[in-house]
C-alpha cells in the first residue's frame, strides 16, 4: 500500500487565505445597513417593511414559544402524579401543547401589526406612534374576527393598549435621555481649584 496518513495531509490546504475568507481581499461582501433608507425609530434599525416582518414576526414567535413553553412547564409540575415518569410526560405534554400555540398566535398578531403599520405608514408618509397604535387595534381586531364582534372589540383594545403603553415607555426614555444630556452639554464647568504654589 504506497502512502499514508502524511501524503493525504501533505495535499490539504491550509493555508489561512482557505480557513479564514475573511482576510482575503474582497472574500466577504457584507450587506449594510446604509444599502436603502434607514429608519431608526423602533428598537432596531430598519430599512422597510420586510425587515420589520422579518424581526418582528422572528421575535415575537420566540418569545412567544418560550412563553408558552414555561406556561406548559408550570401546568405540568402541578399536575398531581405521584410516578416521576408521569409527571415528566405530564410537563413534556403540556410544554409541546402550550408553546406552539402561543408562539403561532403571538407570530400571527405580529405578522398582522408589521404588515398593517407598513401599509399605513406609506399610505400616511410618515411613521410615527399614531400609525402603530393603530395597526395594533386593527391587528388585534383581525385576530379575534371570527369570534365575534364583542372578542374582536376586546382584542383591539387590549392590543392597541400595551402598544399604546410601550410607545409611552420610549417617549418618556428619550426624553429622560435627551435631558440628562442637556444637562451634561450646559452644566457650569466646575470651579478650579487653586493649587499649592499659587496660594503661596
Amino acid at each position: 500500500m504506497q502512502g499514508g496518513v502524511s501524503d493525504i495531509l501533505g495535499q490539504v490546504d491550509l493555508s489561512s487565505s482557505k480557513l479564514n475568507p475573511i482576510t482575503n481581499p474582497g472574500g466577504i461582501e457584507y450587506l449594510t445597513i446604509e444599502d436603502g433608507p434607514v429608519h431608526t425609530g423602533g428598537v432596531m434599525p430598519s430599512r422597510g417593511w420586510s425587515d420589520d416582518l422579518c424581526y418582528g414576526t422572528g421575535t415575537m414567535y420566540i418569545l412567544g414559544l418560550s412563553t408558552g413553553g414555561a406556561w406548559g412547564f408550570m401546568e405540568g409540575i402541578r399536575a398531581q402524579h405521584g410516578n416521576f415518569k408521569l409527571r415528566l410526560n405530564s410537563v413534556l405534554n403540556s410544554m409541546t401543547r402550550r408553546g406552539p400555540f402561543v408562539g403561532n398566535s403571538m407570530g400571527i398578531l405580529a405578522m398582522f401589526y408589521n404588515s398593517i403599520n407598513s401599509m399605513l405608514g406609506s399610505y400616511r408618509g410618515v411613521r410615527d406612534q399614531y400609525n402603530n397604535v393603530g395597526a395594533a387595534a386593527i391587528s388585534g381586531m383581525l385576530f379575534k374576527i371570527g369570534s365575534g364582534p364583542r372578542a374582536s372589540l376586546i382584542s383591539a383594545l387590549v392590543c392597541s393598549g400595551v402598544v399604546g403603553v410601550y410607545q409611552a415607555s420610549v417617549f418618556a426614555y428619550n426624553n429622560y435621555k435627551q435631558k440628562k444630556l442637556d444637562n451634561a452639554m450646559y452644566s457650569p464647568s466646575e470651579p478650579q481649584l487653586s493649587s499649592p504654589e499659587n496660594a503661596m
